[in-house]
């Protein structure tokens, strides 16, 4: 896209130094953009790496406390079926076996859930392993008692809790879940000091960003001003520039010419003229297509709507063609390449310039390429096919045996040819997907063999 600006400009003065403003200008602006672009995206980078680990390692410390909570509900649930079992043993009614066969049931949850969210912790697991029997050895004492109680064997039942073998249980179990209780304690520390980290770790991140990105602005701001200083002491050499322009478009070996909104010529290059044999007058003020870009190649009528030329200031867009042709004075044609391009004027469309050659030695050249490439592929196709069918031949032992050695450099020598000969059809292949010659015949494959093959 091309944009212009008619204010009317002095005429002494550096035009070097005009440019070299424009383009420090551009390139401080393009430097700025990607350097505080690359120090957001890293800061964002940052974050996202700080959130994603601080999640993580604020859900273990979550876990962990989940851990604690439920070694201490494990241990105030055996204390609530201790707690039932000398209610009743002391007064022997049943109302205080409710804690006791409540208590119970949770027993098992309570394990189960331990084991599952110890499952990453061997030590914490072997604790479990040792706690699991006592727990079970418990509560068949505790069983026992009210069993006991339960027959009106009173005293039987009170000497075995005045045995103490119950206590003995509870205590061990008590320091089990204390030495498991000791060991979360230490992994939360752990990850706590691992939270901290990554926070300190993330402020740094982000601080060394913002001062990188004050100091980016810094030196985009001041090369900024540099260059608009060069730009303002240049402004009064841009009439110069402008005709140092004109003298670049006439020497240009492109044919070049601009039209307006309506496709009006408003100016043509001298190549332009020498290629379609019009003089400059005879194209400026004329509807273009209508003169140059009428027909087709093979001359069927190329309507104006469709023109890719005009298509430039309908749509804003550079359009790029290869497949066409321009219509010389003389009414013959030549094949074009050719690019149109929009022109801005404030930021308004104002009509597009075109730029264009004549591809005729190049399609030549092309044609000639590929008939060569097709002729040469044809020629080795045919020795080769002898090759390695002579090569099978003597492979497969048609010939008489053959010693191990030989053999082996057979064998390399037939897949070589091999892939020579597939190297040559693919040639030709290529050469007809070019043509539009090459036939293709759909059908379902199995995609896994197909990649195990490649």
């Amino acid at each position: 896209m091309i944009e212009t600006n008619d204010v009317e400009k002095p005429a002494n003065g550096p035009t070097r130094e005009f440019a070299k403003g424009l383009s420090s200008i551009r390139l401080t602006g393009i430097w700025g953009i990607a350097a505080a672009f690359a120090v957001l995206l890293g800061i964002f980078g940052i974050n996202g790496w700080y959130s994603n680990e601080s999640s993580k390692a604020s859900q273990w410390v979550s876990h962990t406390f989940e851990v604690e909570g439920t070694l201490q509900k494990m241990l105030s649930v055996l204390q609530d079926t201790e707690t039932g079992q000398r209610g009743y043993l002391l007064t022997g009614k049943e109302s205080y076996l409710e804690p006791f066969v409540k208590a119970k049931g949770q027993i098992d949850d309570l394990v189960t859930k331990l084991h599952t969210l110890t499952a990453d912790n061997p030590r914490q697991q072997q604790a479990i392993g040792r706690i699991k029997p006592l727990i079970t050895e418990k509560l068949d004492e505790l069983n026992l008692t009210i069993t006991l109680r339960q027959a009106d064997k009173h005293d039987e039942a009170i000497a075995i809790v005045n045995s103490d073998r119950g206590k003995l249980i509870m205590d061990r179990i008590r320091s089990l879940i204390a030495d498991m209780e000791a060991e979360e304690e230490r992994l939360l520390k752990s990850r706590k000091r691992e939270l901290d980290r990554l926070e300190t770790l993330s402020l740094y991140g982000e601080g060394i960003g913002i001062v990188l990105l004050i100091a980016i602005a810094g030196v985009v701001v001041y090369r900024i001003r540099h260059s608009l200083t060069l730009r303002q002491r240049a402004e009064e050499e841009l009439g110069i520039t402008e005709e140092r322009t004109r003298l670049i478009l006439g020497a240009a070996g492109q044919g070049i010419y601009g039209i307006d909104m309506t496709g009006i010529a408003t100016f043509a290059n001298p190549k332009a003229c020498e290629l379609l044999g019009y003089a400059a007058e005879e194209l400026i003020g004329q509807p273009l297509h209508d003169l140059i870009h009428h027909s087709y190649p093979d001359g069927s009528p190329y309507p104006v709507e469709n023109c890719l030329m005009y298509a430039a200031f309908k749509d804003s867009k550079v359009h790029v063609v290869d497949d066409e042709v321009l219509w010389r004075k003389d009414g013959t044609s030549f094949p074009v390449e050719y690019t149109s391009t929009p022109i801005l004027k404030m930021g308004e469309l104002i009509g597009a310039v075109i730029t264009f050659s004549d591809i005729t030695e190049r399609l030549k050249v092309d044609k000639a390429k590929t008939e060569f490439v097709s002729t040469v592929s044809h020629e080795l196709r045919t020795p080769l096919t002898s090759i390695k069918g002579a090569l099978g031949l003597i492979q497969s032992g048609t010939v008489g045996d053959l010693p191990e050695t030989m053999r082996s450099m057979l064998d390399i020598a037939y897949n070589n040819s091999d892939r020579l000969v597939n190297l040559i059809n693919d040639i030709l292949d290529i050469e007809k997907i070019e043509a539009n010659k090459l036939d293709y015949h759909m059908k379902p494959v199995e995609v896994v063999s197909m990649v195990a093959e490649a």
